[in-house]
């Protein structure tokens, strides 16, 4: 008895020690939930604009008090085939890897090609390409030992094409397979370049190529190795669009994407084209406290872009919420033609983020009340970076003028192709596969041809290493589970 009053004492003034700890200790600071926003008026400010929003979100990303708002989730919750096929992806890739290690080659390259082809099918919303290219890793070695290196190095260079760094578990791997990696790596760097042109409707996508950020469309590419390669479009307001892509080496080849609105589209433009409108003529207000409403955020960050090449206007605002819209001014000129060019915007974003020194930071009374100065009415007079209404790269051959009616397939068609490649591999991969259920396939896209676009935009000619949900730093071992 003596031993249980003394615990329960003990108990006692324990706990009451951790609830004043509790009590005394700082209150830790929730991460706020962010959007940000860049806008071009023009047709360089425009692309200009999908550069900053790419690497103002990346930034965004990397700061641990801040939370990325996830737009696609947001504006489209709703389960769809895509991301569908990456969970089935994932429980293929497993399979594959058992037979692998079973040794029953073909039963594991049936896994591991359905496996990529599902990856391929979801690869707008694939978070992170390490499944991938682990399937690749798996789909080249079990080649090799057919004895077709040669097939064996085409997913190799697949593989090396991604981001992260890749080596290979000697356990699993041997040194023969380890050295036709290693040359069908060197290849992929060193080999022969193709030139792509890629347009999506509507334009002012950012394009990722291989999860590697290289621009907004219209877009035109010189430097990508001839073969295939993974590409994706993303815009705000439509679902995320992914698949692979095949470069020629003998002529310039036309890559066409049509991207669905997302289910709560129509509500987000009703929100956003007023935010369009209003920080073009002066800094924000009620329409950017409404469109802060619609997406349950407490911070928004709007960077407006206007004028040339050599002298980009860029104007940012900071408004916080959470203390009745508090706003900070930020503005620059920047060359985009300029060495430090990336350096300046990025400090200028960084500056945005941290708040640092605004110019004349006002609250929403202020601003609501009319007492800083600026017009937030009317049409922007200009274009934003919706549809530029014609086709801004350079003219192609005669030859690329003949075939692109084969070599530009709608996504409509491309649907179609995928499709029917996947059932035909399903009925010959194992029947413990539950298969996947493409009679829920999205809509036709020209059903959407009519719908209006949502403006964002950004810039032009900068690779942005660091996106959003892409393999940064680290190594993949490739190991039997």
């Amino acid at each position: 008895m003596r031993f249980g009053i003394q615990t329960s004492g003990k108990m006692a003034i324990s706990s009451m020690i951790l609830a004043i700890a509790l009590t005394l200790a700082p209150a830790v600071q929730a991460e706020q939930k962010v959007v940000g926003f860049a806008l071009g008026r023009g047709g360089v400010a425009a692309k200009v604009a999908v550069d900053l929003q790419t690497e103002l979100r990346a930034l965004i990303q990397i700061n641990k008090e801040l939370t990325n708002l996830d737009l696609d989730k947001t504006l489209d919750a709703a389960g769809r085939p895509r991301k569908a096929a990456i969970s089935e992806g994932l429980e293929l890739l497993k399979k594959g890897k058992r037979a692998y290690e079973e040794l029953d080659l073909e039963e594991a390259q049936a896994k591991f090609d359905l496996a990529l082809k599902k990856f391929e099918y979801g690869y707008g919303y694939l978070a992170e390409t390490s499944p991938m290219v682990e399937t690749l890793m798996y789909l080249g070695a079990s080649w090799v030992l057919m004895g077709e290196d040669a097939k064996g190095s085409q997913y190799f260079m697949q593989a090396a094409d991604l981001p992260g760094q890749k080596t290979m578990d000697p356990d699993t791997f041997p040194p023969n397979i380890q050295d036709i990696f290693k040359a069908a790596a060197a290849e992929a760097m060193g080999g022969a370049k193709g030139k792509v042109s890629l347009t999506s409707t509507p334009q002012g996508a950012a394009i990722l190529v291989d999860n590697t950020y290289r621009g907004g469309t219209p877009l035109e590419l010189n430097t990508l190795r001839t073969g295939s390669h993974l590409i994706r479009a993303v815009k705000d307001g439509y679902r995320p669009w992914g698949g692979k892509i095949s470069v020629p080496s003998d002529k310039l080849k036309r890559f066409s994407v049509k991207l669905k609105p997302a289910a709560k589209h129509r509500a987000f433009s009703k929100h956003f084209k007023p935010l369009t409108a209003e920080v073009f003529k002066g800094p924000p207000g009620t329409a950017t406290q409404a469109l802060a409403a619609f997406l349950k955020v407490e911070l928004v960050f709007v960077v407006t872009v206007e004028g040339e090449p050599e002298g980009l206007q860029v104007v940012a605002y900071k408004c916080n919420m959470e203390t009745g819209m508090q706003v900070n001014r930020f503005e620059e000129t920047l060359d985009s033609t300029s060495e430090d060019y990336p350096a300046k915007r990025k400090a200028l974003l960084e500056k945005l983020i941290a708040g640092e020194e605004g110019q004349g930071a006002a609250d929403a009374a202020a601003i609501l009340a009319g007492e800083v100065p600026g017009d937030t009415g009317g049409d922007t007079g200009g274009d934003t970076g919706g549809d530029t209404g014609g086709d801004t790269v350079a003219d192609a051959s005669d030859a690329t003028q003949k075939d692109a009616g084969t070599d530009v397939k709608t996504e409509e068609q491309r649907e179609k192709d995928l499709s029917a490649s996947i059932k035909e591999d399903a009925k010959k991969a194992p029947s413990d596969d539950d298969g996947f259920d493409w009679a829920t396939l999205p809509e036709k896209w020209w059903f959407w041809t009519a719908v209006g676009v949502v403006v964002v935009g950004a810039a032009v000619g900068t690779t942005i290493a660091l996106v959003p949900g892409e393999d940064h730093t680290g190594s993949l071992v490739i190991g039997i589970h």
